[in-house]
């Protein structure tokens, strides 16, 4: 095994350890192990092996943040309790408020060096839009 092998290796157990996971999964190391000896169970072994992850918990809670602070917004500015804008100033006033909320989270993605991008931040806002 190379040093960079096994730095990348070491970094992936040192990473699952700590409960994060990514997308990165080691063939040499799972064929090396049982499903039983990957830290938890046969179950926590065919999801990494199928690509099923655990959302990052950063990313879900900063998404919710940003549907929280924009939603309560909504409500505030168009005085009914779904937070429906009724008139065209009510929209553009909504979308320049859901925009800051996104500039700001994704400048504090940048200044935390968090473990994903604008990129992830925006999917996870979408999926929970759903």
């Amino acid at each position: 095994m190379t040093g960079k092998h096994q730095q990348a290796l070491e970094a992936q157990q040192k990473a699952l350890a700590e409960g994060k996971h990514s997308i990165f999964v080691d063939a040499d190391y799972l064929a090396s192990h049982k499903p039983e000896d990957l830290k938890g169970s046969a179950e926590r072994w065919r999801r990494l092996m199928y690509g099923e992850f655990e959302p990052n918990r950063e990313l879900y809670e900063m998404a919710m943040e940003y549907h929280q602070r924009c939603d309560a917004f909504d409500v505030q500015l168009c005085g009914n309790p779904r937070g429906i804008p009724v008139n065209g100033h009510e929209i553009q006033v909504v979308n320049q408020h859901a925009k800051k909320v996104l500039r700001e989270l994704e400048d504090r993605i940048v200044d935390e060096e968090m473990s994903f991008t604008s990129n992830d931040l925006r999917r996870e806002i979408q999926r929970l839009a759903r």
